[in-house]
């Protein structure tokens, strides 16, 4: 434990009313503002089968489509970024939230665009994988931002999101590529209500092209997988009588993917980077008089909901063959959300503050890895905030800690 503190990215009433309203942090400027553009190589097109997306259903072509991938980005720079997890674990909230943080927290001073598609635009595929993408990224993070629900993932291919990261003051940008995916997935083969008596193997194979691109990707990949508080609504009176069923599948389905990993990653494994993040962190304390307290990570609370909770998941963890500082525990909150989308804070900045810390530190994390990854010094990517009102004191405090002043 004491490795993983050391490398930790630190990021998660009646302060709230049933209204949607901006995201937890700041205002901000329109996403599309610093879109930016490349020329990127083109894949051949494929003559084997028809280029109908819908008959992309043979495992040799999904494999190949992972094996493209994984070229195109080595040869663009992109750090790869694979969250992993069960259906309503908080996959795309936490997307959505880095996301809307650089669009909407001028205060940062950090561009954040969309990528040209990563493998052309010749191949219906590579035409649908990138409007995919392009949708996640333009207008479920405007949905987001405007309070709106956003509903889970669900796609017939996974993709990535190809961003262009910009951070100031002659920071080196930085390529990312996250992996969207339905977290129906990962769920054990037992999920659907069989004993494990009944089912031939507990845990499913990944999807052909995730597998081969994590296979034959060269350079460093940054792997979180979330472990949610709970899989239901923190803040809405929804049925939550099958809570703890749902958390032991989603036990599993980390630990499946966990052994997979081990079992197929040999090229660029010493680069990895691997996140056990907690999402929900603000679900544990409802209802307590100091929310922003509450909200805040306590790395020992992490930890001990971690091995209490996801106890298998977390003896997969620790027994990856990787060295002890690849690993780290974090929590996470994306924002206070129900079934309606982003709750309204009404009259408690500092709680905003404290929310809008988390994506503030997940970048920092995931830039540090970039960077270590493509042979460069780590540094963090945001500079201090100036004269700021007392939350956003709260935020320069968290920003001093990670930059080490």
């Amino acid at each position: 434990m004491s490795e993983m503190k050391k490398d930790r990215f630190d990021p998660d009433a009646e302060v709230f009313e049933d209204v949607h309203e901006d995201p937890p942090s700041l205002k901000l400027d329109e996403v599309n503002s610093n879109i930016h553009t490349s020329e990127q190589t083109q894949v051949p097109e494929r003559t084997s089968k028809s280029d109908d997306i819908l008959r992309w259903d043979d495992e040799a072509q999904l494999r190949s489509l992972g094996s493209d991938l994984s070229r195109m980005m080595e040869e663009q720079g992109y750090h790869p970024v694979i969250l992993f997890g069960t259906n309503n674990s908080g996959k795309t909230s936490i997307l959505m939230s880095l996301f809307a943080t650089i669009a909407s927290e001028p205060i940062l001073d950090t561009g954040l665009s969309l990528c040209d598609p990563l493998l052309g635009s010749r191949t219906s595929i590579a035409k649908h994988l990138h409007k995919e993408a392009e949708h996640s990224f333009e207008v479920k993070t405007q949905a987001f931002l405007a309070g709106e629900k956003i509903d889970k993932t669900s796609t017939n291919f996974p993709f990535f999101i190809p961003v262009e990261f910009r951070p100031p003051d002659g920071r080196p940008p930085v390529k990312f590529a996250f992996l969207e995916s339905n977290g129906e997935w990962y769920r054990p083969e037992n999920s659907d209500g069989r004993a494990l008596s009944e089912v031939e193997r507990l845990y499913p194979a990944l999807r052909g092209e995730i597998e081969s691109f994590i296979s034959s990707f060269q350079g460093g990949i940054t792997f979180i997988y979330t472990a949610p508080v709970t899989q239901t609504y923190v803040y809405a009176a929804a049925d939550n009588s099958h809570d703890s069923k749902e958390i032991g599948y989603a036990e599993l389905a980390i630990k499946g993917v966990l052994q997979t990993y081990d079992r197929i990653r040999a090229n660029g494994r010493s680069q990895d980077k691997h996140l056990m993040l907690v999402t929900k962190w603000d679900a544990l304390s409802v209802g307590e008089p100091d929310r922003a307290s509450g909200i805040e990570e306590d790395p020992n609370e992490v930890a001990s909901f971690c091995y209490k909770r996801y106890g298998q998941a977390m003896t997969a963890f620790q027994g990856v063959n990787i060295d002890p500082h690849q690993r780290n525990i974090n929590a996470y909150c994306a924002g206070m959300i129900n079934e309606r989308g982003l709750i309204r804070l009404k009259h408690d900045d500092l709680v905003r503050g404290v929310i809008a810390s988390y994506p503030v530190r997940l970048w920092t994390y995931l830039y540090s890895n970039a960077l270590s990854a493509a042979r460069q010094d780590p540094i963090t990517p945001f500079r201090e905030a100036p004269s700021p009102p007392a939350w956003r004191q709260a935020l320069n405090r968290l920003l001093d800690s990670i930059s080490g002043q």
